[in-house]
């Protein structure tokens, strides 16, 4: 099994520190690291620039479908259903597009929990907020799993 090295991951890591929101799906395929794909990249890059760069990922993508549709939880699902079968087979370049489509709607979001948590937001630093939009994404992928979810008939049976 192919290993990625200490020095391999810190590489991309001073990359993505200069990468912006156009480069980085090229920035990411440069490197092509095994296990590093766009999601845990986009991970590293938020830790890195959070005010800059975003994760990408099913929460991210769900909240993204979730605004492009506005609010239809149905709807988002559904994409979101589309989206995991066809992910394994985007080239970089779909990746790309997606990950810079996210911005709009992340900014959104974020804009929407300032107005709504004011004594929140004013804690949140400028060059933080694509921290902030992850766990809002988080929150709305976790709150919606759950309501989507049908309840198995046997799993309530005592």
């Amino acid at each position: 099994m192919e290993e990625n090295l200490p020095s391999s991951i810190l590489d991309l890591g001073r990359d993505l520190e200069k990468a912006t929101p156009a480069t980085f799906a090229a920035v990411v395929k440069a490197h092509s690291l095994p296990y590093i794909k766009i999601a845990t990249a986009s991970e590293i890059a938020t830790n890195i620039r959070p005010g800059h760069l975003w994760v990408m990922n099913l929460r991210s993508a769900y909240a993204h479908f979730l605004v492009e549709n506005g609010g239809d939880i149905e709807k988002a699902w559904h994409l979101l259903c589309l989206y995991e079968e066809t992910a394994q087979n985007l080239d970089w370049r779909d990746w790309g597009c997606l990950y810079r489509d996210l911005e709009s709607s992340l900014n959104h979001l974020v804009k929407i929990a300032k107005r709504a948590w004011p004594s929140i937001s004013r804690k949140v630093a400028s060059d933080e907020t694509y921290l902030w939009a992850d766990a809002i994404c988080s929150a709305l992928y976790n709150r919606d799993a759950y309501e989507e979810e049908e309840i198995d008939e046997d799993e309530t049976a005592v």
